[in-house]
């Protein structure tokens, strides 16, 4: 029994062996752990990575596909490009063609002579001076004589001819000529007409009514009750007098004066315009004489705008409306022309 218990070891030493045993274990837990941590880091690591390289292939991706939609688009417009560029060729061509066969036509033709053309530009001229002779002689229009002669002047082949200096001559004549200022006159009798309105209107002195004869009592006659009532009601009438009431100055008081006198010679006015416009200087001439007359007997001629109107009337009836027209030269110039050619 003594051999027994002297083997046996204390039990304090025991424990500290088996917490010598448990050691390894825990640093090969901790070494495991800190090995799992690291591969768990190395793996999400490797996982961002690839994420990133996704993310890049993705964007990379989208850009191939955007720039794939760009060269598709602009495939087609080059395509279509080179649609139209083969149309217009080809309409190139058809005109090329169409061009040759002209010129091919053309060629065939007769040839024609020079003189022809010449011959048609005389005849367009002498037409165009005829124009230009009609508006003239019918119409008094200078401005539309002048541009057919210039028309006729630039259809000529030689201006330097002989129709060419008659052209240039019979120009420079409707140039010079200065004809009535038919719009001018008819403005001024027209103002003259509504300024009429606010002359003064001249006085018409009043005329006494003559006296009535009344029933005097034959010499002699017996005089009774009656020829007394008659005496007393002819003294009676004696001290009234009746007078005729004349025209006055005021429009207010005789407005029917004024009136007529304003009527009168707004009448005269319109009529010497009227025969202004017609270029009837005969008319023109009665009518301004009635309208003169009309204002002596109707306005004060003190006043200053029925003198101004007066002199404006009689520098008016002295103008010609009718002035004599420049003779054009190219119309025979044109016939000598023709018949030159015709030769």
């Amino acid at each position: 029994m003594n051999d027994n218990a002297a083997l046996t070891p204390p039990a304090a030493p025991r424990k500290s062996r088996r917490w010598l045993l448990l050691l390894p274990v825990i640093a090969a837990g901790a070494g495991g752990f800190v090995l799992w941590q690291r591969a768990t880091d190395t793996a999400d690591a490797k996982v961002a990575a690839l994420e990133a390289e996704v993310s890049q292939l993705t964007q990379a991706r989208a850009t191939a596909q955007n720039a794939l939609v760009d060269a598709q688009t602009a495939l087609s417009t080059h395509r279509q490009a080179a649609t139209s560029t083969d149309e217009r060729f080809t309409a190139l061509e058809a005109k090329l063609t169409a061009l040759a066969a002209a010129q091919a036509a053309q060629a065939a033709l007769p040839k024609v002579d020079g003189n022809v053309f010449a011959q048609l530009a005389l005849n367009d001229a002498t037409a165009l001076i005829g124009l230009a002779e009609q508006r003239l002689q019918l119409a008094r229009d200078i401005a539309g004589a002048s541009a057919a002669l210039n028309l006729a002047r630039a259809r000529l082949s030689t201006p330097d001819s002989a129709l060419g200096v008659a052209i240039a001559r019979d120009l420079a004549q409707l140039g010079a000529f200065h004809d009535a200022d038919l719009a001018g006159m008819a403005s001024a009798l027209g103002e003259l007409a509504r300024a009429s309105r606010g002359w003064p209107v001249a006085a018409v002195p009043t005329t006494p009514a003559a006296p009535t004869a009344d029933a005097q009592p034959a010499a002699g006659e017996t005089i009774g009750w009656r020829s007394v009532l008659e005496a007393i009601w002819h003294d009676l009438r004696s001290l009234v007098e009746i007078r005729k009431l004349g025209s006055s100055t005021d429009p207010l008081l005789d407005p029917l004066h004024a009136s007529i006198a304003r009527e009168r010679v707004r009448l005269s006015l319109e009529a010497a315009r009227l025969a202004v416009l017609a270029r009837d200087m005969t008319t023109r001439d009665e009518a301004l004489q009635a309208a003169q007359t009309a204002i002596t007997e109707g306005f004060d001629p003190t006043a200053p705008e029925v003198q101004d109107a007066t002199r404006r009337l009689a520098s008016l009836m002295g103008l010609d409306l009718k002035p004599d027209l420049p003779s054009l030269g190219a119309p025979d110039a044109a016939t000598a022309a023709r018949a030159e050619a015709a030769l």
